[in-house]
């Protein structure tokens, strides 16, 4: 399984940081993740681009983190085995900062779809009926907040959930945008 570590989640966020980037590591993540699922292999240079523009001083020495990352959520799409997971802080962050962090990354894929579709002709990302129920559910998600009233286990419990969720729509996603990714037009509705 292709689980990022929390030293992952940490160094890609210090790079951001260090290039002067707005985006912070789940938002990116959740950026890659939209357009990886519209451009397959292809959304890894856009996506830099992004970053590098709205970025304050490009770094070289900084693409390498950015590039392993977009490489491993690729793999871990194609692969198709469910082992696609999201760049989220680590379980011992704070339960309202991972939950903020899930919004980001909610918010960060529906842009990733928005920016890697908006030059795209042909079929629309939403003629599948799976992925515009997904978006419409991650437009929820970028409204979660912490709630006083749930006990922590309770939280834990539904943010686990709410993740899990994110994590397998990503990959249904993917798997219903293959004949945008591929340029068919498999009648998918």
């Amino acid at each position: 399984m292709n689980d990022f570590s929390p030293t992952e989640y940490e160094a890609v966020n210090a790079v951001l940081a260090e290039i002067g980037a707005m985006e912070r590591a789940a938002e990116a993540h959740g950026t890659l993740s939209g357009m990886v699922c519209v451009h397959g292999q292809d959304a890894t240079s856009p996506w830099l681009a992004g970053i590098l523009k709205e970025a304050q001083s490009g770094s070289s020495s900084s693409l390498p983190v950015l590039e392993d990352l977009a490489r491993d959520t690729l793999r871990s799409l194609e692969e198709g085995d469910m082992s696609f997971t999201l760049l989220l802080p680590d379980d011992e962050i704070a339960l309202e900062l991972r939950t903020e962090s899930l919004s980001q990354w909610c918010q960060g894929f529906m842009h990733g779809l928005g920016i890697a579709h908006g030059g795209k002709t042909g079929r629309n990302l939403f003629d599948s009926q799976i992925t515009q129920e997904i978006v419409q559910d991650f437009s929820e998600i970028t409204r979660a907040a912490f709630s006083d009233q749930e006990t922590e286990e309770e939280g834990e419990a539904s943010y686990l959930e709410v993740m899990e969720y994110v994590r397998v729509s990503v990959q249904l996603v993917y798997e219903e945008l293959h004949s945008i990714r591929t340029g068919k037009n498999s009648g998918v509705h």
